[in-house]
């Protein structure tokens, strides 16, 4: 009986296993077809919408110690996204200023530079919050300016 139950759970970590591989590596039963909704993707035109820059000071006690400067593009798949995106500028820009002005400052007691990749992941998830999934399809940061005092 001891024997049973081991094959039992041998087999189902193999198993399971087996299944991690092949969805992590997208093969057989989860591999991505060219017919796919990346070929819907592409055929969709994709519009640049520019964003003023972000201006961000970081405080040390009273003073200003260091000013950032973002300047990046809002990238749209289609003319509706991109019309949705440009009536909500105003909104997405105080959104992204916000959420930095408090994120920039708390990176950088942990590190010593900022990672660009990180702010424009979470830009692009403040804006799926903001004008909804699947709006805005990506950020493309043009310019990181830091400023001393």
């Amino acid at each position: 009986m001891k024997k049973l139950v081991i094959a039992i759970i041998a087999l189902g970590v193999l198993g399971g296993g087996g299944f991690s591989v092949l969805k992590w590596m997208k093969i057989g039963p989860f591999a991505v077809s060219e017919s796919g909704s990346n070929k819907i993707k592409e055929s969709i035109p994709s519009f640049y919408t520019d964003m003023d820059p972000l201006i961000i000071p970081v405080f040390q006690g009273e003073r200003v110690a260091l000013t950032y400067q973002i300047q990046f593009k809002i990238e749209t798949l289609g003319k509706k996204n991109q019309a949705l995106v440009q009536k909500m500028l105003p909104r997405l820009h105080d959104a992204f200023l916000r959420d930095l002005y408090i994120y920039i400052p708390r990176i950088l007691k942990k590190k010593n530079k900022l990672d660009y990749f990180i702010i424009k992941d979470r830009l692009k998830r403040i804006g799926d919050r903001e004008a909804g999934a699947g709006v805005i399809n990506n950020i493309l940061i043009q310019s990181v300016i830091d400023k001393a005092g």
